[in-house]
């Protein structure tokens, strides 16, 4: 049998939601886990019975079971808590937090290719294009400091906002 993987996402919004409807389909994919900031509140996705559902990221944290986090909550603060705390403890995350890496890049930098923990930040660049691996990878001798360009979902808003403009 191949290994379950034990998730835990935090943030429980469109793309937290999104993201578990998604994760629910693989079958080697557990979610142990759902940390939201209110649990009383009604969801518009359906949250599978094996799925806890909290408020307290500290009982997360300290759930030895977890094979990888994924950050997708607005809060900075309490995502790099998040974040460092995986890191620490060899547990994979992934994190969707464009602020917090923004912010925090060049410390991140050096998980982005380690061999104990690996730290996805693809979800906060792009709407997940594969960009930030490939600059680090095979551009870095270029020394780029920076990407200039509309590059997250207003792309298509704007799009069809000239399209069906008479400006167009």
């Amino acid at each position: 049998m191949s290994k379950i993987y034990n998730i835990a996402v935090f943030g429980g919004g469109v793309v937290g939601g999104g993201c578990i409807k998604l994760l629910y389909n693989y079958d080697f994919i557990r979610v142990k886990y759902l940390c939201v900031k209110n649990i009383e509140k009604k969801r518009d996705f359906v949250i599978d019975s094996n799925t806890k559902v909290t408020d307290n990221v500290d009982e997360i944290l300290s759930n030895n079971e977890i094979d990888i986090y994924i950050e997708l909550i607005g809060d900075t603060i309490i995502a790099k808590k998040i974040i460092d705390y995986a890191l620490s403890k060899n547990i994979h995350v992934i994190t969707g937090n464009k602020k917090l890496i923004s912010e925090n890049l060049t410390y991140y930098t050096s998980f982005l290719n380690s061999s104990e923990s690996k730290l996805g930040i693809e979800a906060s660049v792009c709407g997940g294009i594969p960009i930030i691996k490939t600059l680090l990878r095979d551009f870095s001798e270029l020394h780029i400091y920076s990407i200039t360009g509309i590059l997250n979902g207003t792309t298509k808003d704007r799009k069809s906002t000239r399209l069906n403009s008479s400006h167009a």
